[in-house]
């Protein structure tokens, strides 16, 4: 049997995250964004149509997760990516990493400084 740790909400995600070996999660970018900045694999449980549905896709295509529709789909998914013999999780782990950006919003708001200091509003005055 492999071990689980289920909890509900918590506030100490980041730290729970960096110890996890993988994210069973719905298709919310937060949670995507998280376990890529970890470079944890994950397995989807369900979108909200519409605006999720690309995010399963980007999950998928990007080759860090997995979509599990139901609870004998997710058990079985669970179990392939931890088993040992198995090169799955290093697999799905490895495609995180690669498109891994976790200092992303710092290099956001680099560049938004950088644009502001640009900046002068009586370059405005002709319009």
């Amino acid at each position: 049997a492999t071990p689980v740790l289920v909890l509900g909400f918590v506030k100490s995600m980041p730290e729970l995250m960096r110890t996890a070996d993988v994210v069973v999660t719905k298709a919310g970018p937060g949670s995507i964004g998280e376990a890529l900045a970890t470079c944890l694999p994950v397995i989807l449980t369900s979108y909200l149509p519409g605006q999720e549905t690309e995010n399963v896709t980007f999950v998928i295509d990007g080759g860090f997760g997995r979509y599990a529709s139901g609870a004998k789909q997710l058990r079985a998914t669970i179990e392939l990516v931890a088993d040992p013999a198995s090169s799955l999780r290093a697999d799905l782990a490895a495609h995180a990493e690669k498109l891994s950006r976790p200092y992303a919003s710092l290099d956001i708001a680099r560049e938004c400084i950088a644009l502001a200091a640009g900046y002068h509003p009586s370059g405005q005055l002709s319009r």
